[in-house]
């Protein structure tokens, strides 16, 4: 159950970076966009990161799906 929820909101935090990245074009730092999610969408971040913090997870969901660069 954990894995299918955590796999459900990979994919819904890829689309809204992809989605966030349209009316931001110039700003490639997954930081900002792990602010933003904290800030105006908080329920994306309602998964179990298990040992790592969310920012970690999320940071390697973007890396793994070529939306970031390090």
């Amino acid at each position: 159950m954990a894995k299918e929820k955590n796999a459900e909101a990979r994919r819904a935090i890829i689309q809204e970076f992809d989605l966030w990245r349209t009316q931001n074009p110039q700003v490639t730092d997954g930081f900002l966009f792990f602010g933003y999610l904290r800030k105006e969408r908080p329920q994306l971040l309602d998964f179990s990161a298990g040992t790592t913090d969310k920012w970690q997870t999320v940071h390697a969901w973007l890396l793994s799906a070529g939306r970031v660069s390090n």
